[in-house]
């Protein structure tokens, strides 16, 4: 008992690792979720503004994602960098304020420095708003200049170039139709000079401690936008918008039902056959069998699969079995029973299952072979021998249960295909599994289901660990000890 609880509370810092894994890759991908969501392509006009609608829905997800949080409880940052910096949402702006303020030590500067910016582009819109046809024609290419100017004095993190670039637009906006825009350069440049600050030889770090953050929303939800993963809500999918749970429930039930029996199975078929080769070793059958397994072993799933389809899933060969999908195309039989449901469904699962099961016999019929011949030259085998009792009982009762030991092993490591499923024998019989799931998420850049579905894959190998500790123990008492 003493040995299950070290190993369960070993377990809960693994656990929680995982989760924190989990969620740094979820807040370091690429791409702004806010903009994933909403549809808004990164390639549009820089300086194209956007609808108050567009704002109003960009505020609501920010919240809603907690994207305007500090990561995490505890936050060791710079003095100079400011506490407002945590109210943005976006990555660049967020990242272009920070060196910024690195570089100059005049926080309150920058800050002032990037409204300015913002008002900058919108008077900038509004005086290309008002122009006639024939006065864009005419400067096309000075509206084209300003337009990359302001564009590059956004977007720079250098002092010196971020003054050029004012100096720069004071130039070019001298025709009297810039009028405005020139005025409001020169309000920007009184109010805001980028000077450069000696930097202290030691900047002492400013530690704070948030009871709200990211973490805690993801992790223990918020109680309005999110239960937390801890509850099992993993979230929103950038994609369709919807929770999480949507997506991953349905398909982890196809992929535990599938991988499960595959696995089960597999230990199933491969024990006795590995038992038996090793009480017939070096046998003409034993040789037969291993070559057969390893033949078996050797063919790649994707051609079995498809040769499974054609020739007992095909009307020009045999019909015996279905050959895509979990169910019947236009559903189960009205008022139908979980009975009646199962067997209706046992035609769809028989190729997925053989699929699945097949390519681990060889390899654990292997193991449980050299395992027992392994522990048949153990000293206390030789005194059973000795003693006169029978070879199969000296097999079953003493070899055997120590024999199990490396296939526990080998158990805590499949354990995670659970949640992993396979994406070939998935794609190729149309089951809504994880596999597929993870295959489409992928392609669709739909970054929160994949990193929930390599969270759960972790959890899921800790259990299984925990599980195969709970057989050792069962197998062999000393363990315990």
């Amino acid at each position: 008992m003493n040995y299950l609880l070290k190993r369960l509370l070993w377990s809960i810092p693994t656990l929680f690792a995982v989760v924190i894994i989990g969620f740094v890759l979820l807040v370091y991908s690429p791409g702004n979720p806010v903009d994933t969501i909403l549809g808004i392509n990164g390639n549009e006009d820089p300086l194209k503004p956007n609808s108050p609608y567009i704002e109003k829905q960009k505020k609501d997800w920010e919240n809603k994602l907690g994207l305007n949080l500090p990561l995490f409880y505890v936050t060791i940052r710079s003095v100079l960098i400011p506490e407002a910096i945590y109210n943005i949402s976006e990555k660049k702006e967020r990242e272009i304020i920070r060196t910024l303020c690195l570089k100059t030590g005049q926080p309150e500067t920058i800050l002032e420095y990037r409204i300015y910016m913002k008002h900058l582009k919108r008077k900038w819109l509004e005086n290309i708003q008002f122009l006639k046809p024939n006065e864009k024609d005419s400067l096309s290419d000075r509206i084209a200049e300003i337009s990359h100017k302001i564009i590059a004095l956004e977007n720079s993190t250098n002092v010196k170039d971020i003054n050029e670039y004012i100096n720069d637009l004071h130039k070019i906006t001298s025709n009297k139709i810039f009028s405005k825009t020139n005025s409001i350069l020169e309000e920007m440049d009184m109010a805001v000079t980028l000077r450069t600050r000696p930097k202290p030889d030691v900047i002492f770090p400013s530690i704070k401690f948030y009871s709200k953050n990211r973490f805690h929303q993801w992790f223990f939800g918020d109680g309005k936008y999110s239960k937390g993963i801890i509850r099992g809500d993993f979230g929103i999918s950038y994609i369709s918008k919807e929770p999480i749970r949507n997506h991953i429930y349905k398909n982890l039930f196809w992929s535990i039902l599938f991988s499960g029996i595959g696995i089960l199975l597999a230990y199933l078929i491969s024990i006795p056959i590995g038992i038996r080769q090793a009480i017939h070793n070096n046998s003409i059958g034993e040789k037969m069998s291993t070559i057969f397994l390893f033949a078996l072993y050797s063919i790649p799933v994707f051609f079995l699969g498809t040769l499974l389809q054609t020739y007992l899933a095909n009307h020009q060969y045999l019909y015996i079995f279905e050959p895509t999908g979990i169910k019947p195309t236009r559903g189960f039989l009205p008022n139908s029973n979980l009975l009646e449901r199962t067997w209706q469904t046992l035609p769809y699962m028989i190729l997925p299952i053989v699929c699945f099961t097949y390519s681990s016999i060889a390899f654990l019929t292997k193991l449980t072979k050299t395992s027992i011949l392994d522990t048949l030259n153990q000293p206390y085998i030789t005194t059973a021998k000795a003693k006169g009792l029978p070879f199969k009982k000296i097999i079953y009762k003493h070899a055997f249960r120590n024999a199990l030991i490396p296939l526990i092993t080998v158990f805590a490591n499949i354990f995670p295909l659970l949640v992993g499923g396979s994406v070939i024998i998935e794609s190729i019989f149309t089951i809504p599994g994880m596999g597929s799931q993870m295959f489409t998420s992928y392609f669709s850049h739909n970054i929160p289901v994949i990193i929930s579905i390599f969270t759960l894959t972790g959890i899921f190998t800790v259990v299984g660990f925990f599980i195969s500790d709970i057989l050792y123990v069962l197998v062999d008492p000393r363990i315990r000890k």
